[in-house]
Order: structure tokens, then sequence, then C-alpha cells
């Protein structure tokens, strides 16, 4: 499903940046420019799932132990942790 949704994208550029004064120069960079902003989108939107798991990381996991560790002896917290 998504090479046809994103074959329909690349035909709906093409049909945008085509009529009958387009040289095929002018449309090659076009066409260019465009597959550049798509990697960008996706390289952006691997970025943020890359710091959203980051924060579910610190949130999820790293604040518990931060708050095991001020409230329980340093001893026990060793213990709880080994199970």
């Amino acid at each position: 499903m998504q090479s046809t949704q994103r074959v329909e994208g690349q035909n709906t550029i093409i049909k945008n940046s085509v009529n009958s004064n387009t040289s095929l120069i002018n449309f090659s960079k076009h066409v260019n420019e465009q597959i550049d902003l798509d990697e960008q989108f996706e390289s952006n939107k691997l970025s943020n799932l890359t710091k959203a798991f980051d924060i579910f990381i610190e949130e999820a996991i790293d604040a518990p132990a931060i708050l095991l560790n001020d409230f329980i002896p340093p001893t026990e917290v060793e213990s709880v942790l080994e199970v």
C-alpha cells in the first residue's frame, strides 16, 4: 500500500510540473528537487521518532529508577534491580 501511495505522489509531482512549455531540463530539476524534499521529510520523521523513543525511555524507565534511588537505600535498590 505504501508503495502505491508513493507512486501516486510521484505521479502528482509529474502532473503538476509538466505543461506544454516545460523543457526536459526544467522538468528534471523540478523532479529532483521534489525527491530531495521527500527524502528530507523521511529523514526528519525518523529523527523525530528517535527523539520520541528517547523521551519515552527517560520518562518510563529512568525516572522511576531515580525515584527508587531517592526513597530506598542503595543496597535495597540493587536487590530490586537484580530481580
